[in-house]
Order: C-alpha cells, then structure tokens, then sequence
C-alpha cells in the first residue's frame, strides 16, 4: 500500500474527498498543468489496476488511468494528445490548508483523441511497452533473473529489482513467440506472484511470499473479540469496528488494508479458498518410442492451479515444488464490493473485510478501481473450487488500449536510467527535514517524504562517517556512501568504470541492442563468449596466447601457430569438419564425450579418456588408446592388420556392439558338471534345416550373398529344441546361435554313430563268417 502522512490517513477516514492532478507532457514538448477545479469533469476518471478472473498468478498488470477534461471553450483542441506522458497524482485538502499529493504514476496515452467538448482518453503506465514480440538475445540455460533483464532491455521497461524471489531458476530452452509482456508475467509465475509497475515506472515482481495474509491469529472464529482490538486498534476497546480502527495509532495498520466502510453488504464467497496444490503438463517417452502427456503433480488436487509456462519446460518438478512451496496452504476469501474512497490501495494489497455483522475475512486485492469524486471498488476474484477448471497461462490481460508504435528503441541501459531520473526529479513532490542534535554539538540531518519522521517511508540520513536512503522508515538502508568512498547500491547505471577488482556474481556485456557479448558466472565458473576473444603474454621475449574468433581457437608463439581447433561449421566443398591439430601428441578429456559426425584425422598420437562417437570416417596413422567406450553409426572397417598363426579371436557379443575377446577354452577357468549324454546329442536331430533369403535392406550391398538363397537355422526354432546354444537381443528375443556351443553336441553325436557304425560293423562280420562257413 501507498505511504502518506497521518493527516492524508484523516482524510481517507473522513470519506474524501480526493482530486485528480496532472502534469502532461506532450510529444512536441509542449508542458500543461491539470486540476479538478479548472479541467477534469467531476465523474469518469478513474485508475485501474486489474489482473485476470480467478486467482491471479504470473500476471503482469497495467496500471490504466481513464479521464476527462473540459473542452467545451475549445482550450485544448489544438494540443495533440496523442503519445503524451502524463504524470498523474491523487490530491487530498488536509486540515491545516495544505495540499498532499501522491503519485500515481507517468502514463502514456496510446491512441488518438478526437477533439470535442470533452476530451476523453485511457493511458497506460510502462507496462505497455511489453506488448512487442520477445526475440531472445540473452544465453540458455539462463537463470529467471538473467532472462528477466534481456526481455526489459528489449521492450525499454527498467528493472527495479536486483533480485526476486526464485531469481536463480534456470531456464533450460530458448522461449519461442512470446511477447514481451508474457515473457515477464511466466517470470513472476517462477517467482510465486505477478508483476507490477510501481508509481516511477519501474518493473517489479511481486510474490506471495511476501504477502502478510498468513496471520492467521489475526482472526478468532470470524468475529472480533478484545485480543483482536488490541492487535487492530492499539488503543481502546471499543463497541464498533469503527471506533476500533480509528481511534488508535494510524500506523497500526499498515501491514493490510481494513475495508470496514461500504455504501452497501459486499458480495463474499462462502468459503475460504485454500490453494492445495500445482499442476503442469509434460511430454513422457512411452516403452515404444512416442511421446505422450502426462499430468504432474505436486501437491493434493482438491484446489489445484494448472500451469501452462514455457519458460519451466525441461525442469517442470523444480518449478512445481518452488512455487508450490510459497502458494501451497495460502487462504484467501473471494469478495467484491463498492466501499468508501481509498487511494492507499494498491493490487495484491493483503486485506481483511469486516461486513456490518462484524465478521472477519481475510484476502487480497486482485482488482482495484479509484473514482476520483466517488468511491473504490475493490475485489478478490479468485474462483470457488467448483469453478477453478482454468489453466494458468500466464497471458496477461491485454491493456485497454495496445501501443501503436514505439517512438525510441534499442536505447541503452544508461540513457533509460537518465530518463528515469529526470521523471522523478520533475514529478516527485519534495521533502521535510529533521535535525537531530547530538551530546557533542554535533547533528544528524533527516530528510523525509511527510511531514514528520515517524510517518515517512522515505529518509534520507546524513552523518559524519555516512550518507543513505530507506524507503522503508528508517529500518532498512537500500543505499549509501561512506566518506572512504565506499558507495552500496542495489542497480548502477553509468557510462564508464574503471576498477582494479571486482566480486560477484554474473557479468553480462551487451552491445546497445542487447546482443549478448560476454556472459560470466563467477558461482558455477561459467563463461560465455560471442565475438573475437584474444588472450595473450610475452614469453620468452614472443608473444603467446589463444584467440577465439567464428568457431575457432587458435594457440600461437610468436609468429607460429602451435596449436589449432576449428570448430568451423562449413568450409568450401559443403563439408562439415573439426579440425584438431597437436605437435606430437593429442589429450582429448571430455566429461561425457567427443562427437564427431564427418571426418577426423589424426597424425599422432591420441589418447581418449572417455566416451567418443564417430559417425563416419577416423584416419591414425599412429597410437590409438581409448579407456572407455567407442559408437559407431556406421559400419566400422579395418585394413592393413598384421597376419598371425594363431591367437585369440574378437568378437562382437550378441547385443552387436559390445567388443571382446571370445572367451577360453582352457580348463584353468571351467567347472566340470557333468559329461554330455547321447540322449542331449539326438537333440540335433529335431532341428528344422531350411534355406532362406534375408530380407532387403538388411545385408550390406556389398555382401556376396545378398539377395541369395542360404542355409541355415532360424534362431526362434532353435531356441526351442535346444535353448542353451541360442544367443538373445537386449529384449530377451532370439537373435542368433552360437556355433561354438552347437560343436560339442555334433561330437557327442558323431561319438554315438561312431560306436554304432562299429556295433553294426561287428554284426556284418560275424554274418560273414557264418555264411562262409556254411
């Protein structure tokens, strides 16, 4: 909510009233003052901050302001309202004459005004500027702070926060065909809340993490009770919620908004909503190969959000369990209503409602209407469980009135900064001092936004060691120099810096348009480097460095290049290459491993410590050692090998790729079981001997029995007449046999017809003999 003074707060009290102010400024340059005395119509101006129906979450709201102003004498039709900036405050006359103002916000108006007696228009705060197509400039993976601060240098909005909530989640893909504007609302959703642009123009996200909704010892059983009247009033009991409200400390309440005061009952749910859980949508890979959408879950279904956000794909659990982790459990109760008149509200503002029965509810703001003149309308429209079927896309509400065109792009960080600070130098209303003296003589000056200390959000302290600013009353210092020099602050914008170290955390350098030029992560170690790199030293009296420059790195001495990887993509003949050149030896170390998809040639040694893939060609002319794994896509092909009497064989296993010596024969590495029986041989006799083709594309072309008839074995017959010589697929099928287990049976055989060729032999002599000797 809005900080104003305690004499604002006593108007806010009283019911009003409250004006409209202006400064306009317009696209010629031309300056004009606004009031309601003179200009603006007494009904029909307003500001709206609104987010989508239901609960709003990855919103990234529009500030809009429509007005009216008085052209019946014609004073304004020759002034072109058309793209002009207009700072907007709400005036309130307080008790002692004085007249304070708070900015609304700089508005754009983006559509054409037609002359008449009443000049009606709808401006938008920066948020507009978002409405253009996102290209990415910045590196993925990126965290959401880097991805962040390359969609706001694109659309011109400044990033007010050097940190949010969840800012460390990485993107893993490159978003494709988002705007601007949903690119920052699926950053909030990451962030647990929505964005906002604050009353400077600066970008926030706003999460619920940071919404004091949860104290839930605020509420006792729906109706106030006197612990209660303490906590809200800070004085007195009390009969009514009224007297309880108003007669204590203004300052009590400025943790939420209590809307007590209403023309007529608000319309609220009958329940609280409670958010139980986040949904999303992700691509599994089935058992056979296709994709298919499952539902992932984090939490309990029975009040769930359904996300849509491009930006968490590839680490959709993570993103689940780090916003469910902030909106998981939080309570809220859906109203609307029209209530008495005030301009401290702001969107997501945490509330609590007290209806004319005194009962209690807890809740937010999601939609808010200032009439200025009139009253506030003031609505959480989150849905009740029943109707709470929408999925969370993100899409922010579109603005009532889109940008035509932009007037200045590409503009740098600086010349934005520069911008932003003559707004607020121009806009902004001045400040209140308060010298403390100290024991010594000596005193401390405070400067400050209202009237007293005790009631300004804004101070700017001054001591003898130091100077900083607080936009929080003093607790907290956002920036600060010190008399050593030392200068804190949260964003630097400026044309030049020169330093002797720095610490950190990431370094991005862009060109003006936001091509990223050098990216470094000082946490993980990681640098990215788009452009010509060069680093270099004298040693020895020559020069000695490594240049990288379009997909090359170059070693050199002196004059000569020592060493040379081209990482090229293309060269003349169409050909894609890498290039790797070494003196006599070359160490290739890869954490997961080397792919090579045309030609590699190496001349001397090489050395492979883990995996490498090679798709077609490999010329050594010399030592090859590879510790772990190699793949080929492609047929391997051996020449030149030397000749050997004997030695053991390699063979591929079954599963076709893995490479190994085929195992012993040796009784050194056998158990004896048992001895082969005749009955396991007469096995061979059940097995189906057919001639086959193999079917086409299956043998290489250049195999001699292509397309010919062969005989053989089919591995499935086999598998069932003797299962124990039949090699399988990495699926358990049969895929082959092994002719080394197949011999022992045909001995064993031939051993059988052996003894009962002799056995028969034995027979025919002894036949012989008796016919002879008859």
């Amino acid at each position: 909510m809005k900080n104003v003074s305690n004499a604002f707060k006593k108007v806010i009290k009283d019911g009003g009233p409250f004006y409209a102010y202006a400064k306009v400024t317009l696209s010629n340059g031309t300056q004009l003052e606004l009031n309601s005395k003179d200009d603006f119509y007494i009904s029909g101006n307003n500001y709206t901050e609104s987010s989508e129906s239901g609960f709003p979450l990855g919103v990234a709201v529009a500030k809009t302001i429509d007005i009216g102003i008085d052209n019946s004498d014609e004073r304004f039709s020759n002034y072109d309202f058309y793209y002009a900036r207009i700072a907007f405050y709400t005036e309130a006359d307080l008790e002692d004459g004085r007249t304070e103002r708070i900015l609304e916000g700089t508005f754009t108006v983006v559509d054409s005004i037609a002359p008449g007696d009443t000049i009606e228009f709808t401006a938008s705060n920066d948020m507009y500027k978002a409405d253009i197509t996102y290209v990415p400039k910045a590196s993925f993976p990126a965290t959401a702070l880097i991805f962040l601060k390359d969609v706001c240098t694109q659309c011109g909005i400044r990033l007010g926060d050097a940190a949010f909530v969840n800012d460390n989640f990485e993107i893993q893909q490159k978003p494709d065909g988002l705007t601007c504007r949903q690119a920052i609302g699926y950053v909030a959703q990451i962030a647990g809340g929505n964005a906002i642009v604050d009353e400077n123009n600066n970008l926030h996200i706003k999460s619920y993490q940071s919404l004091g909704i949860t104290n839930t010892d605020l509420i006792s059983g729906g109706t106030f009770k006197q612990e209660l009247n303490k906590r809200i009033s800070g004085g007195s009991f009390g009969q009514d919620t009224d007297f309880l409200i108003t007669s204590g400390d203004f300052n009590a309440t400025d943790d939420y908004i209590m809307l007590t005061d209403f023309s007529s009952d608000p319309d609220v749910g009958t329940d609280d909503v409670t958010i139980t859980g986040l949904a999303t949508e992700v691509e599994v890979e089935t058992e056979e190969g296709s994709s298919e959408t499952s539902t992932l879950l984090y939490g309990t279904d029975d009040y769930c959000l359904k996300i849509d956000n491009p930006l968490i794909k590839g680490n959709e659990e993570k993103a689940l369990r780090m916003i469910g982790d902030i909106l998981i459990g939080l309570s809220v109760r859906p109203f609307s209503g029209s209530f008495f008149p005030n301009p401290t509200i702001e969107f997501m503002d945490p509330v609590y409602l007290v209806d004319r029965k005194n009962n209690v509810y807890r809740s937010f703001v999601s939609s808010f209407t200032f009439n200025y003149l009139g009253d506030c309308t003031v609505s959480n429209d989150t849905k009740s469980p029943e109707r709470n079927k929408g999925i969370y896309y993100s899409n922010a509400t579109e603005m009532y009135r889109k940008a035509k065109e932009e007037v200045k792009k590409n503009k740098a960080e600086w010349e934005k900064a520069m911008e932003d600070l003559a707004d607020r130098i121009n806009n902004s209303s001045g400040l209140y001092m308060t010298k403390e003296e100290q024991e010594d003589g000596s005193s401390i000056y405070y400067m400050h936004d209202k009237p007293t200390l005790e009631e300004s959000m804004i101070v700017w302290k001054m001591t003898a060691e130091a100077m900083a600013v607080s936009t929080d009353g003093g607790k907290t210092w956002n920036a600060g120099l010190t008399v050593d020099g030392d200068l804190i602050t949260k964003i630097m914008s400026t044309i030049g810096l020169n330093f002797d170290w720095g610490v950190g955390g990431t370094l991005i350098i862009q060109t003006p348009s936001g091509e990223q030029t050098l990216y470094v992560n000082a946490k993980t170690g990681e640098v990215h480097i788009n452009g010509l790199f060069t680093s270099e030293e004298l040693y020895g009296g020559k020069r000695k460095g490594l240049t990288v420059e379009e997909g090359t790195i170059r070693g050199f001495y002196g004059s000569t290049t020592t060493g040379l990887l081209d990482l090229s993509a293309m060269y003349d003949d169409g050909d894609r290459h890498v290039v790797l050149k070494g003196y006599d030896y070359l160490h290739l170390q890869a954490g997961t491993e080397i792919i090579v998809e045309d030609y590699i040639s190496f001349i001397d040694s090489v050395y492979f410590n883990n995996s490498v893939e090679f798709t077609n060609w490999v010329y050594f002319t010399s030592d090859v050692e590879f510790e772990y794994k190699s793949h080929f896509r492609k047929a391997p092909e051996l020449y030149n090998l030397d000749h050997v009497s004997s030695g053991g064989h390699i063979v591929f296993g079954s599963d076709g790729v893995t490479l190994a010596y085929l195992a012993s024969s040796s009784k050194r590495y056998k158990n004896h079981v048992k001895d082969m029986t005749d009955r396991d041989a007469e096995k061979l006799l059940d097995i189906h001997v057919v001639w086959f083709k193999y079917k086409d594309g299956y043998l290489s072309q250049t195999d001699h029995m292509c397309g010919k008839e062969i005989p053989g074995f089919y591995a499935e017959e086999l598998n069932d007449v003797i299962p124990d010589v039949v090699q399988y697929d990495k699926d358990g099928k049969p895929e082959d046999w092994n002719y080394r287990a197949m011999i022992p049976y045909m001995v064993q055989l031939l051993k059988k017809q052996n003894e009962e060729i002799k056995e028969l032999k034995n027979e025919v002599n002894k036949l012989k003999g008796m016919i002879r000797s008859d």
